[in-house]
């Protein structure tokens, strides 16, 4: 449940700036210098040097510099280059002047450069652009305008008046207005396991169409016309065209269409979507942003994995398993949750129990169990146990997702101040000293920002992987609620803006919960408000620092390696913390966390409630593993994604070197303890699916776990390859008591455990024994 980011939306268009050639590169520098009149102003020269040595500090690291965007241009917008040396008529200017659409620079548009030696300039032109034509598809023509994308990237790797190659290539994000507002478009799992599609409202707009692009090929169909602003995989026309097929090739069979038709089946890995606003009178917008697949392919469930045992033998219901395996879009499993709470359960003549149940949250056919050895009066009574452990499952794996939607361009409709209207180079006229005062005059009340008063103890705790997330999560950390990017070109690319705020929002656990977050596009600032006043986060977050540093002065002994830090922080959380059994009655049908469970219980989802209060849910464990952990000499990270289906949040730390999974929420359970303690990629593969987005992109392969030899299980020497390993070392384990837990690495049959187990109790001599298997964690109890 981590602090949610809510209603990010556009206020106002930004400024435009002029556009052509490399004139007014430095104005912000001498604007600044100049500026002397307000107190604000001279606290903006005060931050100056912080963002310069924020900037200084990943320079290095950054392999292009942004220049200032260009918002709103027209469709046939050319940019001209003026000065250009003699030298470079030589020369291969298609080399030095690329345009893309998108943020990654991987896919380029073509564009036609004509060059005029004579007046010593180059002008940049639009060739081929993409067009979609409705039910038609989609072509490439050549009508010198940019064609029907909303949003460009402009590529200069060459100075042109100083003839020579740019230490880094200049990019320039520019948008082009259309007759509507392009939408922003967001992909997700839907709460019944749909693939869904979530776009912004278009002022104006009548009706929305949703295409379906070919990445690879740059082409789109139409597949969905709505007036709504969602939509779900099973409203598309390719699937209700194979489910109509289905349909008509079983309708005079047996077999139950409703039941056999797999969901998600025509979601392509390699498939985008994007989205288009229209009128009625013809008017449209721009394409959206297009959501590719891909990147959500592991979160996808598209139907029951094949070969799974439905028949258990015990005499206590806790022998039925927790969750069924489902197969994902990319090829991976999920466990998800068996639903029991209403299940349907049938006694046969033999004694048999049928126990039909559903897929919690998946409205695809559920599962029949059957179990025998049980008297039914005894299985009525002992199902409850069941639909307790199913509710603590959800529970321990419930956050609120982070929510937030930058808009990919400004707004077409808004109109622009006078002052800061287009200029283009070949149309510029001298502007008189009155008029260049009010535009400087203008620039800086866009630019104002309270002065940052640094703290070395909350600043120390920082985490950023570019200058443009440490400069958030700095201003965040201080309860700005104006955040100023103008110094940060490079928050232009709506992508890098919105990988930069959640990166630090997520991994920096002293920020404040946010109630409300905007980017305003016209004073390019965020605009945050917080759950707490500032001076209560001010003392929230010493409180918190000061616990952290206390606990692990207290848990951390000289001469401790990494391993045993990571144990006794892990230790100290399960035996003196609870999860906030208050929240149990807020939870939402589909497992999430309502919304009023927030504001009646802020400090849970904040590490102040696991370090002061003792109480907290699963991101305030995290949390407060991350800041303990710090205080260790540990590295570490926070990671969100799903858990059985429902949004969760955990840790990755790093042990002697290597990287490896922790989720101490879910280790702190009576029955199979630490069960989520050190896993890597594979052994937490179908449990722990990351949404890979509180981390910038480039760096998120840093942390990729793959060294299981930290595994809890594995330092204990309670690993078993398979089931007969298992239930050797179950043998040992149960000379001294009643119960054993192992974990078993390799797959197995519900026929294969059981024969082992029915082995093990003629060895040890004992007549009965209860199992459970939970996260590849086999518990055995003797009766």
């Amino acid at each position: 449940m981590r602090k949610t980011i809510v209603q990010l939306i556009a206020l106002l268009t930004c400024a435009t700036l002029v556009t052509g050639c490399n004139k007014g590169d430095n104005d912000k520098e001498t604007k600044r210098g100049e500026s002397n009149q307000t107190k604000k102003e001279a606290q903006v020269a005060d931050n100056v040097e912080l963002i310069n040595q924020i900037k200084s500090k990943y320079a290095a690291s950054e392999n292009v510099q942004y220049k200032d965007p260009m918002y709103n241009l027209p469709k046939d917008q050319t940019f001209v280059y003026e000065n250009v040396s003699d030298n470079v008529w030589s020369k291969d200017v298609y080399s030095y002047l690329e345009v893309y659409y998108d943020a990654e620079l991987t896919k380029p548009v073509t564009i036609e450069l004509v060059e005029d030696p004579d007046n010593h300039n180059i002008t940049l032109k639009p060739q081929s652009t993409f067009n979609y034509e409705g039910d038609e598809g989609t072509t490439h023509v050549m009508d010198g305008t940019w064609g029907t994308r909303s949003k460009f990237y402009l590529v200069q790797k060459y100075d042109f008046e100083a003839d020579k190659m740019f230490d880094k290539p200049q990019v320039t994000v520019f948008t082009i207005k259309q007759d509507l507002t392009s939408p922003t478009l967001t992909q997700s799992v839907s709460e019944n396991g749909y693939y869904q599609l979530e776009w912004s409202s278009v002022k104006e707009a009548d009706y929305y169409e949703v295409y379906r692009y070919d990445v690879s090929l740059d082409y789109a169909e139409l597949e969905f016309t709505t007036e709504s602003t969602s939509c779900l995989s099973s409203d598309f026309k390719t699937t209700k065209d194979h489910e109509e097929r289905f349909r008509e090739r079983y309708k005079d069979t047996e077999i139950d269409v409703d039941k056999q038709f797999t969901m998600n089946n025509m979601i392509m890995m390699d498939t985008g979507y994007f989205v288009v606003a229209k009128t009625e009178d013809g008017r449209k917008s721009g394409m959206s942003n297009t959501c590719v697949v891909d990147d959500i392919a592991g979160m996808i469930p598209i139907s029951k994995q094949l070969g799974q045992d439905y028949k258990f033998e015990g005499d206590t219901a806790l022998v039925l398993p927790a969750y069924t395996v489902m197969e994902m879009l990319d090829g991976s499993t999920s466990k998800m949750v068996i639903e029991y709470h209403g299940a349907q359960v049938t006694l046969y003549e033999d004694g048999l129990i049928g126990i039909e149940a559903k897929i919690r949250n998946l409205p695809i056919e559920g599962v029949i169990l059957y179990l025998s050895g049980m008297e039914y009066e005894d299985f009525l009574e002992d199902v409850k146990k069941v639909t307790e452990r199913e509710d603590k499952i959800i529970v321990n794996g419930s956050r609120q997702k982070t929510e937030m939607d930058i808009p990919y361009v400004p707004a077409d409709d808004t109109q622009e101040p006078e002052e800061t209207k287009p200029e283009l180079e070949t149309e510029s006229e001298p502007q008189t000293e009155v008029e260049t005062e009010k535009k400087e005059e203008t620039t800086h009340q866009a630019n104002e920002t309270g002065k940052i008063e640094l703290n070395d103890d909350i600043d120390s705790t920082i985490y950023a992987n570019n200058s443009l997330s440490e400069w958030i999560a700095l201003n965040m950390l201080h309860h700005e609620e104006t955040i100023s990017l103008a110094d940060f070109p490079e928050a232009s690319s709506t992508e890098s803006l919105q990988s930069a705020v959640l990166e630090a929002y997520n991994q920096n656990p002293l920020i404040d919960f946010v109630t409300y977050l905007n980017y305003d596009y016209n004073q390019n600032a965020i605009i945050v408000k917080y759950i707490h006043t500032k001076e209560e986060s001010e003392k929230m977050q010493k409180d918190s620092l000061e616990a952290a540093a206390k606990i692990a002065n207290e848990i951390v002994k000289d001469g401790m390696s990494d391993y045993e830090k990571e144990e006794a922080i892990n230790n100290y959380l399960c035996e003196n913390c609870e999860y906030n059994e208050e929240i149990l009655n807020l939870i939402n049908e589909d497992g999430t966390v309502a919304e009023d469970a927030t504001e009646k219980y802020p400090n849970s989802f904040l590490p102040y409630g696991i370090l002061v209060e003792k109480v907290g849910v699963c991101e305030s464990y995290s949390e407060a593993f991350l800041l303990i952990a710090k205080n260790a000499g540990l590295d570490a990270v926070i990671e969100t994604g799903r858990l059985s289906g429902v949004n969760h949040e955990w840790n990755r730390v790093k042990i002697d070197g290597s990287w490896c999974i922790i989720d101490v929420t879910n280790n702190d359970n009576p029955y199979f303890p630490n069960a989520y303690f050190n896993l890597t990629e594979e052994t937490s593969q179908g449990l722990l699916i990351p949404d890979k987005d509180v981390i910038v992109p480039e760096k998120y392969n840093d942390y990729i776990a793959t060294n299981g030899d930290y595994e809890y299980y594995k330092q204990n020497n309670k690993c078993a390859k398979d089931c007969k390993e298992a239930t050797d070392m179950i043998s040992d384990i149960l000379q001294d008591g009643k119960v054993a837990t192992v974990r078993v690495e390799s797959e197995y049959t519900e026929s294969e455990l059981q024969n082992e187990l029915s082995q093990l109790l003629t060895d040890i001599g004992a007549s009965e024994a209860n199992y459970q298997i939970y996260a590849g964690i086999l518990r055995v109890e003797l009766q």
